[in-house]
């Protein structure tokens, strides 16, 4: 059984990475920059994307080219010759402190990474990513890399019980529930700093922000009312647990399957 949940996370894992660079978020220079990762549940290990593939570009990860890692940073199980990432802290000091999560995402999405360094919060201007940037998304000040247990304790305090962290000129780290939800928040979340900065190339800085009353309600309404709709709920429309489900139904069908092996 615990082989059966290792393949079936590092399944998850592997279409991650593909979502990922099929999205845009990991591809161009940024095709081999970022990884996806999953907790094995009730164990102090990890599924996660090494470093040192024959070709490191998320776009080609399989299944087979994933790490096992423990909290400690060791190798439990993977690849030949394959290393744990430059910022594997990154990942084991959230997974420490926050035990509700279970999927861990970094990369380096572009509109994120502006929004990252212009000193202005982003704010809620359209309905993807509405949920994560009501959380408010703060700003990690520090560009270098999350390779020290100081640095990933740092960065994981500044994340706190939010599902979004900015890196300044660096990139991004979303969390959640599960790898799949964990990934679509990135993808969220750079839509959402996308529509930033269209907004701010518009209007300016002060351009009118949305109340967060109004918000709250959308946010709230969408989460517990939308299947209620009578004419969604006469014809069986039933409320997805996740709203990331969606999403990731879609994107997992688009990169159904490696073309390459990566190693």
């Amino acid at each position: 059984m615990a082989k059966k949940l290792e393949r079936e996370l590092k399944v998850k894992v592997a279409t991650a990475c593909r979502i990922l660079a099929a999205s845009g978020i990991c591809s161009g220079i940024r095709a081999a920059v970022g990884h996806a990762s999953a907790r094995i549940p009730d164990t102090d290990m990890i599924v996660i994307k090494g470093r040192g593939y024959r070709n490191d570009a998320l776009e080609s990860m399989r299944a087979e080219d994933q790490l096992i890692v423990d909290l400690d940073c060791n190798i439990v199980s993977g690849p030949k010759g394959i290393a744990p990432a430059a910022e594997i802290k990154l990942y084991t000091h959230v997974y420490k402190t926050r035990p509700e999560v279970g999927g861990i995402v970094h990369a380096h999405p572009r509109f994120a990474t502006v929004m990252s360094v212009v000193n202005i919060p982003m704010s809620v201007v359209c309905h993807e990513g509405a949920h994560i940037t009501l959380q408010g998304i703060p700003v990690f000040d520090d560009m270098n890399l999350i390779s020290t247990d100081e640095t990933g304790a740092e960065m994981a305090a500044a994340l706190g019980r939010r599902s979004a962290l900015l890196l300044k000129a660096h990139g991004a780290v979303t969390v959640g529930k599960t790898v799949e939800q964990a990934t679509v928040n990135m993808i969220d979340l750079e839509e959402q700093a996308r529509m930033n900065l269209y907004c701010l190339n518009a209007g300016g800085p002060d351009f009118p922000r949305v109340p967060a009353r109004e918000v709250e309600a959308f946010v709230k309404f969408r989460r517990e009312k939308l299947h209620e709709l009578p004419w969604l709920k006469k014809y069986g429309f039933t409320q997805l647990l996740e709203e990331s489900a969606w999403t990731w139904k879609y994107w997992s069908r688009k990169v159904a399957g490696a073309k390459k092996r990566s190693s």
